[in-house]
């Protein structure tokens, strides 16, 4: 009988009532220097005793070992079932006494324990160092689902969920991050979701940042994968953890790896603004709009971008960008909105700035100013977003004069003063 059968694994370790009663009386004893013998029903729920309850003897390690001693004594498979099941479900590399109760059952299962003896002979699961380690390797080399090896060795529920099995999931994840950093690709992303399918969430959710991490830790360094697979990336992220710009509180415990997803969605956003305004304004000469705020996006001047569409700029969005893409939309206030207008609200230095499509204009605002538009909202007004009159210590310039550079020159002097960022014309000429 497996563990879960035997011990209810599958959903919690039964915890009897009374265990701090218990605990106490097997510190007493153990204190001893001529112990006493432990009571059947003590010794029955000893194992339990060790991490779970007020009084966890992993904290006392001499009363531990004592403890252990006596469980080897007792030889009962019944308890090296019990040990057994405590040790996956509260399993952690550091965690205190992991490393003595794993040893010990390296001694104590032997082939009457059944499926479990099995996991220890082929992966040596009771070191605590590296066992989860050897399971993880076998699985990436096997191409084995590791939550099926683990099950076929009787190991189910919190053991999958909370303990041995998560070490394992990690174990496993750094790995495909360690070969995603040396070779992206969609295969390995696959792996990644794969390995995070099973088991349900409540136990893995604990791994979202594991999982976003594998996927983005590996670009920290500035490198990045191809288009159309970070776009596949962002999706997966966006569609089981949320928009890190819009959903913060879900990227907590990986602010490295949310802060690679914003610099590239802004990117995309970018992308979205220029690409959708192609097809839906009226006016021509987009291409000297893609050239500016592209070469200012590539040497780094735009930190956050956000869009927001009139009604035929967000229907084309949500097709040619997918349902998980967030943006945001324009409502009509003071001035007149058509439906295919679009803004692109960015963030560069101090400043937010934002760019209208067709007949609007560039405008800046410094970050501070009252009326400065926040970005990552879900709608803005249009009078908002379109003072009659510049911002006081920002600007406002019409696209007029494009192929002469004449407004692209006057927008770049303008960051360059109060930015920065040098933008030189032959970086957002159009050839």
């Amino acid at each position: 009988m497996d563990i879960a059968q035997r011990f209810g694994v599958s959903a919690h370790l039964r915890v009897p009532p009374d265990l701090k009663e218990i605990q106490r009386r097997l510190i007493m004893r153990l204190e001893a220097d001529e112990p006493e013998p432990v009571g059947r029903r003590d010794l029955r729920y000893a194992p339990l005793c060790i991490w779970d309850g007020e009084l966890p003897l992993a904290e006392r390690p001499r009363l531990l070992e004592r403890l252990i001693r006596t469980l080897e004594t007792a030889g009962r498979r019944s308890i090296v079932r019990m040990l057994a099941a405590v040790f996956f479900r509260h399993f952690h590399a550091n965690r205190a006494g992991i490393e003595l109760v794993g040893t010990a059952l390296s001694r104590m299962v032997d082939e009457s324990i059944g499926s479990i003896y099995r996991l220890q002979s082929d992966f040596s699961v009771f070191d605590s160092r590296d066992g989860p380690a050897r399971v993880a390797r076998y699985c990436i080399q096997s191409n084995t689902a590791p939550q099926c090896l683990l099950r076929g060795h009787g190991l189910a529920g919190e053991a999958l969920t909370l303990g041995f099995g998560v070490a394992v999931y990690r174990c496993g994840m750094e790995y495909i991050a360690g070969e995603l950093a040396r070779n992206a690709s969609r295969s390995l992303v696959q792996r990644a979701l794969e390995w995070t399918e099973e088991p349900a969430p409540a136990g893995y959710w604990s791994g979202a940042a594991t999982f976003a991490n594998t996927l983005l830790l590996p670009f920290a360094g500035g490198t990045e994968p191809p288009d159309d697979l970070k776009n596949h990336i962002l999706d997966l992220l966006l569609d089981r953890i949320g928009d890190p710009r819009t959903r913060s509180d879900r990227w907590q415990n990986m602010a490295e790896a949310a802060e690679i997803a914003r610099r590239w969605l802004t990117g995309v956003a970018l992308r979205q603004f220029l690409d959708i305004v192609d097809q839906v304004a009226y006016l021509k000469h987009w291409n000297y709009r893609r050239a500016f705020w592209t070469a200012l996006y590539e040497k780094g001047a735009i930190s956050q971008a956000w869009v927001a569409f009139g009604p035929r700029g967000a229907m084309r969005a949500r097709r040619d960008f997918g349902k998980n893409l967030e943006f945001g939309k324009i409502t009509a206030a003071g001035k007149p909105v058509e439906p295919g207008h679009a803004v692109l609200v960015m963030r560069l230095g101090d400043y937010v700035a934002i760019d209208w499509s067709q007949n609007g204009r560039c405008i800046f605002w410094p970050d501070d100013h009252p009326d400065a538009p926040r970005l990552y909202e879900d709608k803005y007004r249009s009078r908002d977003i379109s003072p009659t009159i510049a911002p006081r210590g920002g600007g406002q310039w019409v696209h007029g004069g494009s192929q002469s550079y004449v407004w692209q020159r006057r927008v770049a002097e303008f960051i360059r003063r109060n930015i920065g960022f040098v933008l030189h014309e032959r970086d957002y000429r159009v050839t």
